[in-house]
């Protein structure tokens, strides 16, 4: 089983403006930089409307804010990464510590 990282999905529309998620841009670059990583990896793009399903589902509607990571077992302990919990699963939520974690899991060089 993999980690499971959920992204917003580009060009949305939000009252008639389209627009694209730089969180979710960054985490795509470091990925296309580690196309490794990024194979580890079951990746899910989401809908900007809520509720986002299926990160919803597992997270629960408090966290279903795009970037987010969601660990398939324990989590490794990486240094400045918070790893959450919620209905018995694991996730890290801030881009730069989904980055961090990343790096140190996968074995890549570490964002600066």
């Amino acid at each position: 089983m993999k980690d499971t990282l959920f992204l917003l999905a580009p060009d949305f529309d939000e009252r008639g403006t389209r627009y694209f998620c730089p969180y979710s841009a960054q985490v795509m670059g470091f990925l296309a930089y580690y196309p490794q990583v990024r194979e580890s990896l079951d990746i899910v793009e989401l809908p900007f409307e809520k509720p986002r399903r299926p990160l919803s589902d597992i997270l629960g509607e408090e966290h279903q804010a795009p970037p987010m990571l969601v660990l398939a077992g324990e989590p490794a302990a990486v240094p400045r990464v918070t790893v959450g919990h919620a209905n018995g699963r694991h996730f890290v939520a801030k881009t730069i510590e989904i980055l961090r974690y990343l790096a140190t899991t996968r074995g890549v060089p570490a964002p600066h």
